[in-house]
């Protein structure tokens, strides 16, 4: 198996569950990280060898272990993401028919 969804550890229901992931070729983007940030918090399950988990790409980070690789970057990224969609959340007008038939705007806040 070369993928594994996400979800597929979140259908596990067995209490006591251990995993073992090590040797695969992970990529280390922030991806990876929210996943096993999310992993570790299930506590059901225990990542064994999470310690030992060795980046293999991107190729900058080859041999580093996923735990040190620095997760700022990571969060810079999503930080950018929730204010870019933050600004496009603006206020919003609802539109409602008054008794003469016109159109009128009111603040839905």
């Amino acid at each position: 198996m070369s993928v594994v969804n996400f979800k597929t550890f979140l259908n596990i229901h067995t209490y006591s569950t251990h995993i073992l992931m090590e040797g695969n070729p992970w990529n280390c983007d922030c991806d990876l990280q929210r996943v096993f940030r999310k992993l570790r918090f299930i506590q059901r399950l225990f990542l064994d060898d999470y310690t030992n988990l060795t980046c293999r790409e991107p190729p900058v980070l080859e041999g580093y272990r996923l735990m040190e690789v620095d997760q700022e970057l990571c969060i810079a990224r999503q930080l950018r993401h929730v204010m870019g969609e933050r600004k496009r959340k603006r206020k919003k007008k609802a539109k409602h028919w008054t008794q003469q038939g016109e159109l009128s705007e009111e603040s839905d806040y």
